[in-house]
């Protein structure tokens, strides 16, 4: 009877422990996930006071991942100095005060108002004068008569091409005219090859072709605009009203213009303007598709409150009982306070930041009116005569006006209306031609061409119907983008139809102003301002600066002197959290115990551990959260015929792929069937060891997905206002914000489950849970005289092979040997550090990477020569990708198990986001079938040693012969004397290609101060820059000759200002990180630029390329980034400042950077990284990355 009623309490339990605080049921998996946050937390915790220990990450970097800005834009944001801006707002709010003083009696905005009308209406009046002075050009006849020679140009292609090209994309999209027909149609089309190619021509230069036409039909707008004056001028009786009008406006004009006459012109509208486009780049983050952000720093904490978790995390009963196993966490905890108390200084941080965000966004239009208003201010010129200036305005104004008579036969302006209506409407089809082909061009590519000439070579004969040729069609390179061009021709075969017809409507219709414009003495009026020289830019002018300055209200600026305040107090509590950080590790140093400290520091790579295991958990939060909406997501598969046919006609190409396949609904399914089967894994997973429990990350890896379509289809629907789509438009809505294509975080899944592994073995040695080896119970054995002897002998053979191994240590090359074992099974990351900063000089030869040249000629023998050299292993080549992920694309098992074997990082991300074993092709054995055999094997290689870690060899001791020293200089002439004859063998009086050190003169505070272009290329290549201190003690004491690093160079101060990133630079280019400018594309745009050579010699050695030609935009694709600045475009434009760049600056794509020669060097000497952190990122060319 005891055991039902036990079973039943243990249920009860069970039960209970599912139950979260709202009393809901967590399910299994989502238990797992909270459980392993616990440890994902923990981890992220120490791997940041570790960092902190180890000063190896900016604090600074740190913030603003949690706040999710710019680190750049962010410090130049701090960089303001928030009593400067509040001193410069109230000299702002006395003017505004004394103006408001002034005017109390005035109805100032309603004259404002009638002055604009009367500037506006002047420009109109010059303009109709000066295009209608010749008679014929105020009749439409002549207009249309132009027009329509041009016919054939505004058709763009000609009508039966059309046509054929609308057939063929109506058969493309599964319209079948029978079989006949349908081959008809495809021989048409590649018959008309030629024809196509010239369409496609005057396509591309359609808006430039008919130019002049829409100049000539502008002037029929033109028309109406005329009569539109002429009634209005009569409505508002401007005649009468005008000269008192602009009495009242110049004395608003006088009292504003007294007022602000004391205003010292200090650029506060400047200051103002550079402060909040500054802030609204930082705080109106663009959005987009793409859901979730990769941290690298605080990936174990998705949510700010997560960082003040730690220390309850390490006192859980799942940390005690899965981590800690009962073991004292003292220590830890001890470790771990400086974080809390960190975290809890971080939590005001961004408490202060989200209100002076919200803040700012709320007052973004009170600042702008404020700049606008200063900026008028400082640009007007006080010098100018204004009462000589109203004075003759007055005149000339009267006078002109005296010719405008109000009387005209209305009978006139209905019959105009009438006709004018059938003649824009001819207008508005030139125009719809004009805009077809824009869109059009943008979606023309070389791609194309490429279709069209592998379409021509599709042969017919008897056998094959047109559904085996549509088949062979669909299978051709570029398909779906030309099936994209053909269908658009549909369009324009509708568009040529209707301007055809608005042409024969037209053909003997006459519209005319000629008589209303005399009857009234318009011509008179417009041509007597123009013969005195009317200046209506000098009045706009007047008027721009009255009306920004009363656009100024006073009660505005308390509001804006709160937002100062909370920018201040977050600006307060950074620099608290800041000086926290600095202070305690700098005590920590001194104070720490060394247990405390080695409780930490043990965990290898640990912010690499913490960036894996978090961004793992991110995406096992996605789908537990996708699968809490499973039954939406199942919804999704039966939306009805109707909303099917707008999606699959979607111009967003994998969206319309996507909904178009045949197994659709059969992938909609799937994933919630493999959602529910990891589920069903986690149940089994959950009360199982750590190790057991990461297999919930190798199951999840087996979860595809879907496209990211839901978004897009949110957008399609939400513009067609239909009532009719409402349920699928909220069921998208439901689905629009997760991230489910997790085919592409496969390689972020794999690197969690991996880590669990290292991290685990880091827990299980500081609790000393790993078991301890007895030695075996000594055997008692009865000796004998034999036994005696060869104990003797052996005893004899060891004792002289120790002294030979003794002996070996003593000359240098045992001394290199053992040193190496020593550091191999000892050394600390820091060891290798110190080794790897020369991998740059010591991995080359011939100036080629050994690692990379051994690969690329598929020399197995000199990659492992090479390895067991220990040359730092996870190089990238030019385009971004390890050997590793070289060797796995082209199929080279042989060098993928030798690099695996050697430490080789299976999870480093490429420049696409791929790990090296996603460069496995997906389709191999169709796409690639000579190499079937070698991706099998690659893959059951990395199936292998999935589970295995390989550390890294020791790298070589760089000698001290080998180094090449350039000495800058500005150094003291005799130290350098002195050095140079002491060192002569690796010293140097020029760069050369092998210099690997270049001492330079620092101020006293260590810095070095240049703007020496030279130098600076220096710093961008990698060669290792020393303080000239160095010179005078190695003086003192030679030895010190091979201690570079304890005098390296810091610090740089360039045009005023200190950049800490010489060292970022030297262990960059050391260790061949993904090269800086990757994806980069730079034009000169300067007429002289005598740093030229140095400055393409530099991108060119960063990854970057440099065009000899102004670049065809076309050529790029939109929305593309460099891979390592992912809010700037690909086309970088280096100018001088003299050329007008504004086309380019505000290009609404956003693909064209500009920096003049300064900013760029800025640019490289921040050093600032936004990674694209898209798992599939746009190739920055068409043809895809160079």
């Amino acid at each position: 009877m005891r055991h039902p009623i036990v079973s039943s309490l243990i249920l009860v339990i069970w039960t209970s422990m599912w139950q979260n605080v709202n009393g809901e049921e967590d399910s299994p998996l989502k238990l797992i996930h909270n459980e392993l946050s616990i440890l994902s937390r923990v981890t992220n915790a120490i791997a940041l006071e570790a960092a902190s220990l180890k000063k190896s990450v900016k604090i600074r970097d740190v913030i603003t991942e949690i706040l999710e800005v710019n680190s750049g834009n962010f410090s130049d944001i701090v960089g303001l100095d928030p009593d400067s801006l509040t001193k410069t707002l109230d000299g702002i709010q006395r003017i505004r005060q004394k103006i408001q003083e002034s005017l109390a009696q005035t109805n100032e905005k309603m004259t404002k108002q009638k002055l604009f009308d009367m500037a506006s209406l002047n420009d109109l009046l010059v303009f109709t004068n000066d295009n209608y002075e010749d008679e014929n050009r105020v009749h439409s006849d002549e207009i249309m008569k132009s027009a329509r020679g041009n016919t054939s140009i505004i058709l763009i292609c000609d009508i039966k091409l059309v046509e054929s090209m609308s057939r063929f994309g109506e058969f493309l999209n599964g319209v079948s005219k029978g079989n006949t027909i349908d081959l008809e149609i495809i021989s048409t089309i590649q018959n008309s090859k030629s024809d196509i190619q010239k369409c496609l021509k005057k396509i591309s230069g359609y808006s430039d072709a008919i130019a002049q036409t829409k100049l000539e039909l502008s002037l029929i707008g033109s028309m109406s605009d005329v009569i539109d004056v002429i009634k209005d001028m009569k409505e508002k009786d401007i005649i009468n009203k005008l000269p008192s009008d602009l009495r009242i406006f110049q004395s608003i004009f006088s009292l504003i213009l007294n007022a602000v006459k004391s205003y010292e012109k200090n650029s506060s509208g400047n200051l103002l303007n550079s402060t909040i486009n500054l802030l609204k780049n930082v705080l109106n983050r663009e959005e987009s598709h793409h859901h979730h952000h990769h941290y690298y720093l605080t990936a174990g904490f998705p949510e700010i409150k997560d960082m003040s978790s730690v220390m309850n995390d390490l006192k859980s009963v799942w940390f005690r009982e899965k981590i800690s196993k009962g073991k004292s966490i003292e220590e830890l905890e001890n470790a771990l306070a400086p974080f809390a108390h960190f975290a809890g200084k971080i939590k005001n941080v961004h408490q202060s930041w989200s209100l002076f965000q919200k803040g700012f966004t709320k007052a973004d239009e009170f600042l702008t009116t404020i700049s606008r208003g200063m900026d008028a201010i400082e640009k007007y010129d006080f010098s100018r005569d204004e009462e000589t200036y109203f004075r003759d305005f007055q005149s000339s104004i009267t006078s002109c006006l005296s010719f405008f008579k109000y009387d005209y036969d209305e009978g006139l302006e209905e019959s105009f209306r009438n006709n004018y209506e059938l003649l824009a409407a001819y207008v508005e089809s030139v125009d719809s031609l004009e805009e077809w082909s824009q869109r059009m061009n943008d979606m023309l590519s070389p791609a194309f061409d490429l279709f069209l000439n592998k379409f021509s070579q599709i042969r017919k004969d008897g056998k094959k119907n047109a559904r085996d040729i549509k088949e062979e069609i669909k299978d051709l390179i570029n398909f779906e983008s030309s099936e994209k061009v053909f269908s658009m021709f549909e369009n324009l075969k509708n568009l040529q139809k209707t301007h055809m017809e608005h042409d024969e409507s037209t053909r003997n219709l006459r519209v005319t102003i000629s008589e209303v414009a005399k009857s009234t003495g318009f011509f008179e009026t417009s041509k007597c301002l123009r013969e005195k020289k009317f200046d209506t830019e000098q009045l706009t002018m007047k008027i721009a600066l009255v009306n920004s300055i009363l656009d100024v209200t006073l009660d505005i600026f308390d509001e804006l002197k709160t937002i100062l305040n909370l920018f201040s107090k977050m600006r307060t509590e950074l620099f608290d959290a800041e000086d926290f950080v600095k202070e305690t590790s700098s005590r920590n140093q001194r104070d720490v115990s060394q247990k405390s400290k080695n409780s930490i520091l043990k965990l290898e790579n640990s912010e690499k551990l913490s960036d894996h295991l978090g961004n793992g958990m991110r995406i096992l939060s996605e789908m537990i959260e996708t699968l809490e909406k499973k039954n939406d997501i199942l919804k999704s598969a039966n939306y009805g015929q109707k909303v099917d046919n707008i999606i699959s006609k979607s111009p967003i190409q994998h969206v319309k792929s996507f909904w178009n396949s045949d197994n659709r609904n059969a992938k909609i399914k799937k994933l919630v069937e493999d959602l529910e089967s990891l589920e069903s894994s986690a149940i089994e997973y959950r009360k199982r060891d750590l190790m057991t429990i990461r297999k919930i990350f190798d199951k999840a890896v087996e979860v595809d997905g879907l496209p990211d379509v839901y978004p897009y289809i949110y957008d399609i629907l939400l513009k067609k206002k239909n009532t009719e789509y409402d349920d699928v438009l909220e069921n998208s809505k439901k689905l629009m914000d997760l991230d489910l294509d997790f085919s592409n975080h496969k390689g972020e899944l794999s690197a969690a489950s991996l880590s669990l592994e290292k991290i685990k073995e880091y827990f299980d040695d500081i609790f000393e849970l790993n078991p301890i080896k007895e030695d075996p119970a000594p055997v008692t054995q009865e000796s004998t005289s034999i036994f005696l002897v060869i104990i003797l002998c052996l005893a004899i053979f060891l004792t002289l092979i120790i002294c030979a191994v003794v002996a070996y240590g003593f000359t240098p090359s045992g001394k290199r040997t053992y040193k190496k074992l020593y550091l191999y099974y000892f050394g600390k990351p820091v060891d290798y550090e110190k080794r790897w900063r020369y991998s740059l000089f010591l991995d080359r030869t011939d100036g080629k990477n050994v690692l990379i040249d051994a690969v690329r000629e598929i020399n197995s023998i000199n990659l492992n020569n090479a390895v067991k050299k220990g040359a730092y292993i996870n190089v990238c080549n030019k385009f971004g990708n390890t050997s590793l992920h070289v060797a796995t694309r082209r199929g080279y098992p042989e060098l993928v198990e030798i690099l695996i074997k050697n430490g080789a990082d299976r999870a480093f991300l490429n420049a696409q986001n791929k790990t090296p074993e996603q460069m496995i092709p997906e389709n191999y054995s169709k796409t690639e079938e000579e190499k079937t055999e070698r991706y099998m094997k690659i893959e059951l290689i990395y199936e292998k040693y999935r589970k295995r870690k390989f550390k890294q060899r020791v790298p070589e001791q760089f000698p001290v012969s080998s180094f090449h020293i350039y000495i800058e200089e500005r150094t003291d002439d005799t130290i350098t004397n002195e050095f140079t004859t002491k060192f002569q063998a690796i010293t140097s009086d020029e760069v050369m290609p092998t210099t690997t050190h270049c001492i330079v003169k620092t101020s006293t505070s260590e810095i070095l101060e240049t703007d020496d272009i030279n130098i600076l290329s220096w710093i961008f290549n990698g060669i290792i820059i020393v303080k000239d201190t160095w010179m005078t003690e190695c003086l003192k004491n030679k030895k010190l000759i091979e201690k570079d690093c304890d005098y390296l160079v810091e610090k740089i101060r360039y045009k005023e200002v200190v950049y800490d990133t010489v060292i970022q630079w030297s262990n960059a280019m050391a260790k061949g990180t993904i090269p800086y400018l990757y994806g980069v594309h730079v034009v000169f745009v300067m007429k002289e630029c005598p740093n030229a050579p140095i400055l393409a010699a530099m991108i060119i050695n960063q990854g970057g390329t440099v065009l000899d030609s102004f670049p065809e935009k076309d050529s790029f694709n939109k929305g593309s980034h460099p891979y390592l600045h992912n809010h700037l475009g690909p086309i970088f434009i280096l100018h001088d400042g003299k050329t007008d760049l504004t086309p380019f600056r505000k290009d609404p794509d956003r693909m064209f950077t500009l920096f003049t020669e300064q900013e760029f060097l800025v640019f490289m000497l921040k050093r600032e990284i936004d990674i694209n952190t898209c798992p599939k990122p746009i190739p920055v060319l068409v043809e895809g990355d160079d």
